[in-house]
C-alpha cells in the first residue's frame, strides 16, 4: 500500500490530518471515520497545507478537516480514522473522546502537529519498520518524495 499520512488531532469536534496515495497521481484520498464499527462519514483529503507542499507530498493538497456531529463526541467514545477504500488505518487515527475533545497519541496532541518531516523521522527511528514490510515501504516512499 502506498498511502502516507497522519491524524494530527481532534480539537473542538474537528479531526484534522493528512493523507497521500502516490498510486493516485496526486488525486485526493478518501478519509473514512468510524466509531464502534459504524461509519461516521467520509471526506476527501484535498485541503492545501504549505508544510505538505514543502515536503514534496504531492502539491500540498492532501490535508483534511472533518467536523464530527456532537452526538459522536460522547466522553469515552472511540473514533478510528482510515484512508482509501481498503480502510488503511492512518497513524494517529485511534482517538478516544474526553469531554468535547479527544486524547490521541501523545506525539500529536495537542500542540505538536505532525509534519511530513516528523513522520519520516518517526518511521526511520521506529523499530517496527525493520520487521514490517509496509513500514519499510512507507519510509522509503517518504524519503523518495522528500528528495524530489
Amino acid at each position: 500500500m502506498s498511502i502516507l499520512g497522519h491524524v494530527d488531532e481532534l480539537r473542538e469536534g474537528v479531526v484534522c490530518g493528512w493523507a497521500y496515495d502516490d498510486r493516485m497521481s496526486g488525486e485526493p484520498v478518501d478519509i473514512i471515520l468510524r466509531s464502534g464499527g459504524a461509519d461516521l462519514g467520509s471526506i476527501k483529503a484535498d485541503v492545501y497545507r504549505d508544510d505538505l507542499a514543502k515536503a514534496g507530498i504531492g502539491k500540498g493538497y492532501h490535508a483534511f478537516y472533518f467536523r464530527l456531529s456532537p452526538r459522536h463526541l460522547r466522553p469515552g467514545a472511540s473514533i478510528e480514522v482510515y484512508a482509501g477504500s481498503e480502510l488503511w488505518p492512518i497513524p494517529g487515527g485511534q482517538l478516544k473522546v474526553a469531554g468535547t475533545d479527544a486524547v490521541g497519541p501523545a506525539e500529536s496532541f495537542p500542540e505538536e502537529r505532525s509534519t511530513p518531516q516528523r513522520e519520516m523521522q518517526r518511521l526511520f527511528r521506529s523499530e517496527e519498520h525493520t520487521s514490517e514490510p509496509r513500514h519499510r515501504c512507507i519510509s522509503y516512499a517518504v524519503f523518495c518524495l522528500k528528495k524530489k
